[in-house]
């Protein structure tokens, strides 16, 4: 990480700390080839509370040079997930001080996506019990592996490129970082869809969001979708979505005989899904679907003309 990515993720870090205050507890970490913790918090998590650990990180980050080598991500994570509490003895007030590793926690990964070593990322990331909130770096980066994080333990991910404001996509992750954890999510749509998109929304739904939820239905019934989500404290909450005449007319083609803007929008979700899945060949499902819907997709090509 060089260049722009470096100084877009100097960026990010100042900001998310910043937005850190009372009742935080945190550290910050960097990686490459290996995984440097910032050796004022040595290996523990700190309130922040106070102005030193927040001043402390502040350097660190600011000190930052693209000089740790190629991307190691699995074992930096590792390594950040297994960080201690507060260590053993801490006089800070209110605290735990019993040295416990972090159960539940939440990882803001700042990263442009040039990583090695990423086949287990996803696996390792769910068992560790820590929700990852990723912000995807620079020009081009790796869209796959964000979404695989974030799907994978209920984060979330978002992107931000040089000369992008970074203020509003970070806060916009610290808020759902503090929003209640959600650990159960169960959609029921009238009829039986012929597909949905996204398929599986565990990793999608945040309290401060909004959640778009496209699906492909024989007729409309006129029944409504429920969406129940059950949280961490055992709190359950129920929301219902009624089925509009109007909002079945834009799913329909239109006067015309061309697929409505929103019946694309939610099939190009749908073959963008079928895309990054990489355990199994959809290349005649998407195709017929571009087709269909004159969509642009790694199968099909388009010849343009003036």
């Amino acid at each position: 990480m060089n260049g722009d990515s470096m100084l877009l993720a100097r960026s990010c870090a100042t900001h998310a700390l910043g937005l850190l205050g009372r009742g935080d507890l945190f550290s910050t970490s960097a990686f490459g080839s290996t995984v440097v913790h910032d050796p004022q918090f040595d290996g523990v998590l700190m309130p922040a509370g106070r102005d030193s650990p927040v001043m402390h990180a502040l350097r660190f980050v600011n000190g930052l040079q693209a000089d740790l080598g190629g991307t190691e991500m699995e074992q930096a994570l590792n390594s950040v997930y297994a960080l201690q509490r507060v260590r053993r003895g801490s006089a800070a007030a209110g605290l735990s001080t019993d040295g416990s590793t972090v159960e539940g926690g939440d990882v803001l990964l700042i990263t442009d996506g040039e990583i090695w070593g990423s086949k287990s990322l996803a696996d390792a990331a769910r068992r560790s019990g820590h929700r990852i909130f990723v912000i995807a770096i620079g020009c081009s980066p790796n869209e796959a592996l964000g979404h695989d994080l974030a799907m994978a333990t209920g984060g979330a991910t978002v992107y931000v490129g040089p000369n992008e404001p970074i203020a509003p996509v970070v806060e916009r992750q610290i808020a759902r970082m503090r929003s209640p954890r959600i650990t159960n999510v169960k959609l029921d749509l009238p009829g039986r869809p012929r597909w949905r998109t996204p398929e599986q929304i565990e990793g999608e739904v945040h309290s401060a969001d909004t959640l778009h939820v496209f699906a492909m239905l024989d007729q409309a019934t006129g029944e409504a979708a429920r969406l129940t989500l059950k949280f961490a404290d055992g709190s359950v909450q129920s929301i219902t979505a009624e089925q509009g005449q109007a909002q079945v007319q834009k799913l329909g083609p239109d006067s015309v005989g061309r697929p409505g803007d929103l019946c694309r929008i939610g099939v190009a979700q749908l073959i963008a899904e079928r895309t990054r899945d990489e355990d199994e060949t959809h290349e005649a499902e998407i195709t017929a679907l571009a087709l269909q819907y004159g969509l642009h997709t790694m199968y099909t090509h388009y010849i343009l003309t003036a």
